[in-house]
Parts: structure tokens; sequence; C-alpha cells
């Protein structure tokens, strides 16, 4: 459901989905990996590596799509953290499975705060444009974005 502003269509995105509860919150798209240990700023949930080609991006409470994670095993306990400070993305939209991802999701559900939703787009040129609403459904795995 992405109105694309110049017909009345729509468009859903098949992803597949690794776990999570249904969102909804505007996307950001990121063109490069992030490193969630010192690429995220704990205290905004913002992108604060400055050589990122999306610093200053807003993360927390988007739909972060993003072409993968970069950097050290810290990287679960940098975005453990970012939930648990409620300042974390709802959901992250990566071309293939990360383990840090996954890893910092899985102990997210330890945490009282609602579970971030994962999963998978394998055609990245499908990824919606930053600022797009999102909703993330789990039951069929489809994502549509749009008003």
């Amino acid at each position: 459901m992405i109105d694309d502003g110049i017909s009345s269509g729509s468009l859903e995105i098949t992803v597949r989905m690794l776990s999570g509860n249904p969102v909804e919150a505007p996307a950001v798209r990121l063109t490069a990996p992030i490193s969630p240990w010192g690429g995220i700023d704990p205290d905004t949930g913002a992108v604060c590596d400055v050589g990122h080609p999306e610093d200053g991006a807003a993360l927390a409470g988007r739909v972060v799509f993003m072409p993968g994670l970069k950097g050290s095993t810290a990287g679960p306990g940098a975005l453990l953290e970012l939930f648990a400070a409620g300042r974390g993305p709802v959901a992250f939209v990566t071309p293939a499975p990360e383990a840090s991802l996954i890893a910092a999701v899985s102990a997210a559900a330890l945490l009282p705060v609602p579970r971030p939703f994962l999963a998978v787009l394998a055609n990245w040129s499908d990824a919606p444009p930053s600022d797009v609403t999102c909703r993330m459904i789990d039951t069929d795995s489809v994502l549509g974005t749009g008003d």
C-alpha cells in the first residue's frame, strides 16, 4: 500500500518474516551498512557515524531498511540498550538474515518492551524510500506501505 504520489495505486512488498509483532511506523532507508556500536547514538537513536551517508537520520521508532550491519560483536548489546531505553527501531528489514540482529531481537523478548519486527527482503530494489509509512504484517509476511 504505497501511495506513490503519482497514481492512486498501492504496492505490497513480500518479505520473509523472521520474528516480531505487527507494527506501523515511518520507514528510513539506509544506503550503507551501519555499526550499532558507535554508529547509532544511544541517547537519541539516530545515526551518529559522520562517514555514513545517512548521518543524523532518526532510527528510533522507525522501520529501518538497511543493506546490513558492520562492526564488532558488541552490536547486539548496543541494539539491546536502544530497545530497553525505548530509542530503538520498531523493525529491521535486510536483504539477508543478520546474526547480530537476530541475537538482539531474540534478547529483546526478555525485556518489557515490544519485540522488534525482523524480516528479509530478497529483492532489495523493492525497498521503499524514507518517510513512507510501513505496515509490517506478521501472518502473511507482507509489508504494506502507504498513507
